[in-house]
Order: C-alpha cells, then sequence, then structure tokens
C-alpha cells in the first residue's frame, strides 16, 4: 500500500500511554512554551470560545450594550458563529500582502457607529506581522487589540508584549485534540478588575457539556491512522465553493480536555517540529516546480520562525486543476480555506483580494509526521 500523509499531526503511542498514566498537570508548563511576558491565562478548548470569552469580558468592562468587533476580511467565518451568540457588530477590514491591517481602508470606513472597542489582527501561516501601526491605531480609540496566534507554535518575544490579548491554538499544529490558549497582558490591562474577567471565566466554562465521545473519537481515529488505515478522499474544485454555515452545533464545550492538557505539558520538540515544517515546506514547494506548477506562494515561508502549512495559489483554473489532480494522483491532501464571511462574500469589490485568495489556493500540511521521503 502507497504511502498517504493525513492533513493532522499523528500523536505518539507513548505519550498517549503516558497521558494516561499521568496526574492532571498545574498550568505552569504554559510559561516555558506560550507564556513569555507572565500574562493572565484562559485555557479553552477552542480559540472560538476564546474569542467569544473576549466579547464578553469587553462588554461586561465597557457596559456598552452592543460592542463592535473588527477582523480580517480573509477569516474563517465557522470560528465566529460562537462570537456572533453575543451582543456584538462584526466589521470587516482588507489585509495588506503581508497579511497586516490595511489601516488606510479602515479609516476610510470608520463613523461613530463602528468605532472599534476590538481589533483582531492574525499572524497568518506562522509569519509574526509588524504591530506598531495597527497598535497606535488601537490605542488612539481605547480600543483592545488581540493578537490571533492560532497559526503560531509557541512564543516569540515579540508577541503579547504591547496588545491586550494574545492567543493560540495549538490543537492546530501538534498533536492534540483540543486546546487554545488566551493570553491577558497584565500590564496594559492593569486598570481592569481581574478578579471580575476570571469570574466571567469561570461562569462561562462551568456550563460546559462533557467532550468525552469526541475525545474518544480523536484517540481512535488517530490510532487507526498510526497503523496505516487512512481514508484516500480526492479533492476537486468543489472544495473552493462558498459554504455557509448557520449552526454551531458541532462545537465543543468551552473547557479545555485533561487529555490536551497532559499531551501539551508533555510535548516538548518545538525546535524539531519547525525544523521538519520548513523541511517540509521546501518539499512541496520542490514537487510543484518539479511538475511545472508554476503557482504563488502566499504568506510564504520568508520570515516564518515555523511555518503553519504550505499554501499555493493558482490565478489560473486550469492550472488549479492540474495541480489538485497531481496531488490526487499521489494521494496527497488537499484542502482549501474552509469559508469566509457572509459579510465579504457580499462586498466582492472591497474584499476581491481576500476573495481570489480563498477560491484560488490550495493547502498542504507540514506536520512532523509527514513523511515526505515516502511519497
Amino acid at each position: 500500500m502507497s504511502y498517504s500523509p493525513t492533513k493532522s499531526p499523528l500523536p505518539f503511542i507513548k505519550d498517549l500511554v503516558s497521558a494516561f498514566l499521568m496526574n492532571t498537570p498545574s498550568s505552569n508548563f504554559l510559561e516555558e512554551s506560550w507564556n513569555t511576558h507572565g500574562q493572565k491565562e484562559f485555557l479553552f478548548s477552542r480559540s472560538s470560545h476564546a474569542l467569544r470569552f473576549l466579547a464578553k469580558l469587553r462588554l461586561d468592562y465597557s457596559s456598552k450594550e452592543r460592542i463592535s468587533i473588527w477582523i480580517p476580511a480573509y477569516f474563517c467565518d465557522e470560528s465566529l458563529l460562537l462570537l456572533r451568540n453575543e451582543n456584538v457588530k462584526i466589521f470587516f477590514y482588507p489585509i495588506l500582502d503581508n497579511g497586516s491591517p490595511n489601516i488606510d481602508e479602515i479609516q476610510k470606513k470608520l463613523n461613530k457607529e463602528n468605532t472599534p472597542d476590538l481589533l483582531l489582527v492574525t499572524h497568518f501561516f506562522g509569519k509574526v506581522i509588524d504591530l506598531k501601526e495597527s497598535i497606535e491605531f488601537a490605542n488612539s480609540l481605547n480600543a483592545w487589540i488581540v493578537e490571533d496566534g492560532a497559526h503560531l507554535l509557541k512564543k516569540n518575544e515579540n508577541l503579547g508584549f504591547e496588545s491586550d490579548f494574545l492567543f493560540y491554538s495549538p490543537h492546530k499544529l501538534i498533536a492534540v485534540p483540543d486546546g487554545s490558549i488566551l493570553l491577558m497582558n497584565k500590564k496594559r490591562l492593569s486598570h481592569c478588575n481581574s478578579n471580575r474577567f476570571r469570574s466571567i471565566y469561570e461562569e462561562y466554562i462551568d456550563n460546559s457539556t462533557s467532550n468525552t465521545g469526541d475525545l474518544i473519537l480523536w484517540i481512535i481515529k488517530r490510532l487507526m491512522q498510526k497503523i496505516g488505515l487512512r481514508k484516500r478522499s480526492k479533492a476537486s474544485l468543489d472544495i473552493f465553493k462558498d459554504i455557509n454555515r448557520e449552526s454551531n452545533e458541532a462545537f465543543r464545550g468551552p473547557r479545555i480536555s485533561i487529555l490536551s492538557l497532559k499531551l501539551l505539558s508533555l510535548f516538548d520538540d518545538f525546535d524539531y517540529e519547525c525544523v521538519r515544517r520548513k523541511t517540509n515546506y521546501i518539499f512541496w514547494r520542490k514537487l510543484f516546480l518539479d511538475n511545472e506548477l508554476y503557482g504563488e506562494e502566499i504568506f510564504s515561508l520568508g520570515k516564518a520562525e515555523c511555518p503553519y502549512m504550505f499554501a499555493i495559489r493558482f490565478k489560473d483554473e486550469s492550472e488549479l486543476s492540474r495541480a489538485i489532480q497531481i496531488m490526487n494522483d499521489k494521494h496527497i491532501p488537499v484542502s482549501s480555506w474552509p469559508d469566509l464571511p457572509k459579510e465579504v462574500l457580499a462586498e466582492d469589490t472591497c474584499f476581491k483580494d481576500s476573495i481570489d485568495l480563498k477560491r484560488q489556493t490550495i493547502f498542504l500540511p507540514i506536520h512532523s509526521s509527514l513523511r515526505s521521503d515516502q511519497i
């Protein structure tokens, strides 16, 4: 049977065994891996819950009936479903070629009705962007600035230093079933009632439902993949169609699982993971060139300390289709950007670049479980 990579990283058996045998760890291990500046920590199963929690905090802090949140146009709509349950107005802004907010365009759209209470900036695909202009803009409006580090594996001295909040989504990069780490900058928010914030957090996660069934399915699926039982689905241009998701019933409860806490505490191969990701990234680049597929790498390897995925864009649909067919022939899992917010799709002139990125870009995994030498 020919080798078929998986979209998600696979856990080591020894780590699963250790996780079941060990006691639940304290959160002290986060200091070593993610918490750079002694920030206050809030743990969730998914960063979608972290976003909703931030809205709850700002609503409580501001005493407003409704708050305004600005988010990159190139953003997964599914990640906003929980946020939309709060009393918020969501606005979207175009991004520059490097993923930074287009502050000039935001300023053109500003009025009394949409002044941001929260400004979310995203470090796309492992590349840390310069936040200076965004922070100055947010500060001028007394808005909280939130760094989206969902595509970042580990801490960086430049992360979370001048922003109000920063969150990571380790479950997107390493083999854990869930896990989001939200960090609060205690220096910038020293005037806030941290006990009140903790109370809101406890109330939110205490309403959490059990994720036991999801965890069992995750373990079974990963073990089957470990022994080579993998679904070989073939991609087509259908993966680029726009999807409208209305329900959030599939979301896990907000509490991070004990299994994820244990696996995260056991994970210490950050340098190895980053090296493997860079190696696999370069492998995909060479494979495309060898097959005369000359696409445009978006948010390319560049200065990314630890890249998230290999993303390549084909503006010509026939080339895009050919690239997918070649990947299918080699049993390589191809994915697209999951979806875009309906508000973005409705403004196809203003957000043309983000829409084109969604409809023209394919993504390939580069995690350390991928054995490129067997492809």
